[in-house]
């Protein structure tokens, strides 16, 4: 970013009114004005800006990320903003009915760029998006002369300003470029340690093999003991040339390097050339089955292509080569090829198209009785009358000379056969339609019965005859399934029955090209029952994070505890994760959990330069990856141990024998052994499908060695790292209380930081030790404080897994007494209130006894008022003791 002098500096230099200033500089000192967040379609994150060193929001991955990469990378970009400021758009627009009305309103665009001579406002959409906006309100979104899309009323404000107003269309990102940005990133940065020698040595293999193959360059330095990071990096800094947008750095077998751009160019030249050349004499020959030749004039067509002989078929003739023959007449110019598109009619396509099996063999039959008429011979004894083959021979000629293949003529038309007319007037089938929408597919999910019942009343109503109900059946089932169920029981049943994605042109690699590029996290409850180690009491079932790499589906971490998910468990395994990588993932892929919006989650990935992507909400296929790997986790290794959960999927059959919670053994130490050993060995070394037969491991080392290991993006495991990535209370801070300390997690922590008086009363910001329930951190006196708890002996001098196994079962132990201790309160509370019952019957006795023995004092005058109190005698009773009295004697010492 620039600093205040540079920013002065620039704005003298283009001219920027005050107003202009103003404005530009209210956007540079302001956060950005909204939260982006992932939709149904959309997936949203954060991008670490090296270049602007914050963190920038997006709001879909493949549009708006692909600016920021491109702007990152632009040298002409000085800085740029996300989500800058609201712009208020005043024209005169069209509404429906193709009316005209004056628009006034705010919206916010998606960036604010500075470059080296102007800055302005970016929007960006895609080109469908934009299509569709230009055809509904043409005075918004229009193109220019040159084919780029602009927005009049955003240039319109902009101009107030003296700034600019873009609109970024996806048809202007390079693809492969973005992609080769991505993979360059590392080293436009930090460069692979080289020297002198083995640069020379590269560039001498690229001058003297020019457009060699990037795979067999990487081959030629692992020989020289040159690492491919090197490569890599005198790619990046230009000693080395790739045109990067044309070719793929992560796809070698096809990428040309070059010493320079001129070679590159002298190169693409003569090639383009040279196939120019070819093309113009003749096509090249494919040797496969239905494509054609030309040999000594006459097209043969490719009919078999055995183990040792290849099949040709002409107008007339059928012959067998050997495939050593079928080379050398190539080779000589005998045989060539045709260029098939235009030999290829529509009507021989689609004949093709629609045969089928059964129909090609009796084509082929046909073909094999008027062969030997079609090459002039006589056949005795025909197996079909005569008049049969004339009339296959005619038509076979005829269409032989419209369409260039006689062979279509021979194909059976049984799928033509039969009356297809549809017996149903016109407005039957209209009704019915407009029934079945109108009363069938809706939320009130009716039955097909009830439905066809008040179909038949409005045909009568009406007048129209009505069909059967096997036809008004069919004609539901022939609506389509997503839409149908989607408008019957909601977006997320119809989920299951929409359309796979498919990438029709390439965009970017949904996995990553190499590892530690895309990285996924989520949790699962595990389905087994723990036990506690020395009490062998029921623990329940833990929750497992996990964080898996998209492009080998390797295990780079794993998290369990008996905590459910939050913040404090994506802390943990991205802790774990850089313990045994020394590194984290480039983008990390996350759902819409609250626990992924923590600010300590997002501080922890932006530190490390690891943008977030947030997938979009009821998307169950867009975390595939973790979902597959939770299925796997369960049904071959959870699944198969004592106390599994299995059968609590059917309520009805527990009993007492085949409960999991009376069944539990495994303790949470011996559990979160194997199961690390499973995720991290055995499932490492199992062959993967969608690795195309390689394991993880596999996988793993054969990208690291292609794509380069970047040693300097690693993260050392350090005190910095783990203070960092300690998680807080869910309040964030805890008051301190003299003499005690402050408490988490219903344990006490203690430091003589704490002895000062300003500091004892205080709501300080803590962090604690998950894996070290004897440790505790304090903010005091400007710096992070350690503090120690009661547990700090029990703990020393024990190995970290020891520490980490009793943290976790002291913690549960403390969570299951929270909960039997308001059991244990209402358990209480309700014998109490029977003894309250007890004591005020007890009292209504006593009260009762006293009334029944008062005596009048003898000799005494009647009272003038008749005064029952004057003839009391007063008598003083302790009821208290007698109440404490009755209580011990009936309930003990309680």
């Amino acid at each position: 970013m620039m600093n205040p002098e540079q920013f002065e500096v620039w704005y003298i230099k283009n001219q920027i009114t005050d107003k202009g200033k103003k404005k530009i500089e209210s956007i540079r000192n302001s956060q950005p004005v909204r939260r982006v967040k992932s939709g149904k379609k959309n997936v949203s994150g954060i991008y670490p800006s090296r270049k602007m060193g914050v963190s920038i929001q997006f709001e879909s991955h493949k549009l708006e990320l692909s600016f920021i990469y491109l702007a990152e990378h632009d040298p002409k970009v000085i800085e740029f903003f996300d989500q800058p400021s609201f712009v208020e758009l005043d024209y005169i627009g069209t509404i429906r009915g193709g009316k005209k009305k004056r628009k006034v309103f705010q919206y916010t665009p998606d960036f604010f760029t500075i470059e080296e001579s102007s800055a302005g406002w970016v929007e960006c959409k895609t080109e469908e998006e934009l299509q569709k906006l230009s055809l509904a309100d043409p005075e918004r979104y229009c193109k220019d002369e040159n084919g780029y899309w602009r927005c009049p009323p955003g240039e319109e404000y902009a101009k107030a300003y003296n700034l600019k107003f873009y609109v970024f269309c996806s048809d202007q990102i390079d693809w492969v470029l973005l992609r080769n940005l991505k993979f360059l990133e590392a080293y436009f940065e930090h460069h692979a340690h080289a020297n002198n020698d083995s640069i020379a040595k590269l560039i001498s293999i690229v001058e003297q093999e020019p457009a060699i193959l990037l795979q067999d360059l990487l081959e030629r330095a692992e020989e020289l003991a040159i690492t491919s990071d090197s490569v890599y990096s005198m790619i990046a800094a230009g000693s080395l040339y790739v045109d990067l947008k044309k070719y793929v750095l992560a796809e070698p077998l096809y990428t040309h390097v070059f010493t320079d751009a001129e070679k590159a160019a002298a190169y693409v030249y003569f090639t383009s050339s040279n196939n120019d050349c070819v093309a113009n004499e003749i096509s090249s020959v494919e040797l496969e089955i239905g494509k054609s030749v030309v040999w000594d004039g006459r097209d043969w067509e490719i009919i078999n292509t055995g183990n040792t002989m290849i099949t040709i078929r002409s107008a007339k003739n059928v012959i067998d080569l050997t495939y050593d023959q079928f080379e050398s007449y190539v080779k000589q110019g005998k045989l060539k090829g045709i260029n098939q598109s235009i030999l290829s009619h529509p009507e021989v396509h689609e004949a093709f198209l629609k045969a089928s099996k059964e129909e090609c063999r009796k084509a082929n039959e046909r073909f094999q009785i008027i062969q030997p008429y079609l090459e002039g011979q006589i056949v005795e004894k025909p197996t079909v009358p005569s008049r049969t083959i004339r009339y296959w021979l005619s038509k076979y000629r005829l269409y032989d000379q419209i369409y260039g293949n006689g062979f279509i003529a021979l194909l059976p038309k049984d799928h033509e056969k039969g009356n297809r007319t549809k017996r149903l007037l016109f407005e039957t089938q209209d009704l019915m339609a407009k029934w079945i929408e109108a009363h069938y597919e809706t939320f009130k999910q009716k039955k097909i019965a009830e439905v066809y019942g008040d179909f038949l009343l409005e045909c009568n109503a009406k007048g129209i005859k009505g069909c059967s109900y096997k036809t008004f059946v069919k004609a539901v089932r022939l609506r389509p399934t997503h839409e149908q169920t989607k408008k019957r029981q909601g977006e997320k049943a119809a989920y299951r029955f929409e359309s796979y994605y498919l990438e029709y042109h390439l965009s970017t690699v949904r996995h990553g090209d190499r590892p530690f590029e895309i990285g996924h996290i989520d949790h699962t409850e595990l389905e087994i029952e723990l036990i506690d180690s020395h009490t062998k009491k029921n623990l329940g079932r833990p929750w497992a994070t996990f964080l898996t790499d998209g492009c080998t589906r390797k295990f780079l971490a794993i998290y369990v505890s008996f905590d459910p998910p939050s913040y404090r468990s994506c802390m943990m395994v991205l802790r774990e994760c850089v313990k045994r990588w020394s590194r984290l993932p480039e983008t990390v892929v996350v759902d819409g959990g609250k626990e992924f919006s923590s600010v300590y989650f997002e501080t922890v990935l932006s530190a490390f330069k690891s943008a977030k992507k947030q997938r979009p909400a009821s998307k169950a296929r867009f975390g595939s990856v973790c979902e597959r790997i939770f299925g796997m986790t369960n049904t071959r290794f959870i699944d198969n141990l004592t106390g599994n959960t299995q059968i609590t999927k059917n309520v009805r059959q527990i009993t007492k024998k085949n409960n999991p919670k009376k069944l539990a053994i495994w303790t949470y130490g011996k559990f979160t052994e194997r199961l690390k050993q499973f995720v991290y060995e055995v499932y490492d070394q199992m062959s993967h499908p969608a690795l195309g037969g390689q394991s993880p491991q596999e996988a793993y080392l054969l990208s690291m060695k292609r794509c380069g290991d970047r040693p300097w993006m690693m993260i050392p495991y350090n005190e910095t790292f783990r203070i960092l990535t300690l998680p807080t209370s869910d309040k964030g801070t805890a008051k301190v209380e003299p003499g005690k300390g402050f408490k988490n997690n219903y344990i006490y922590y203690w430091s003589d930081a704490f002895r000062n008086p300003e500091v004892e009363g205080m709501q300080v910001p803590i962090r604690y030790e998950p894996y070290n329930l004897g440790i505790a951190y304090a903010y005091v006196n400007k710096r992070w404080t350690q503090c120690i708890s009661d547990y700090y002996a029990v703990f020393n001098g024990k190995t970290e897994k020891q520490i980490q196994i009793a943290t976790k079962e002291l913690k549960k132990k403390f969570q299951n007494h929270t909960q039997q201790f308001k059991i244990n309160i209402k358990i209480l509370a309700d014998f109490l209130r029977d003894c309250d019952s007890d004591e005020l019957l007890l009292q209504q006795m006593k009260d009762q006894e006293v009334h029944q023995n008062v005596k009048v004092i003898p000799g005494g005058k009647e009272s003038k008022n008749n005064n029952m109190q004057d003839y009391v005698k007063k008598v003083t009773i302790d009821f208290d003791v007698e109440a404490e009295f009755d209580i011990q004697e009936r309930y003990g010492e309680f």
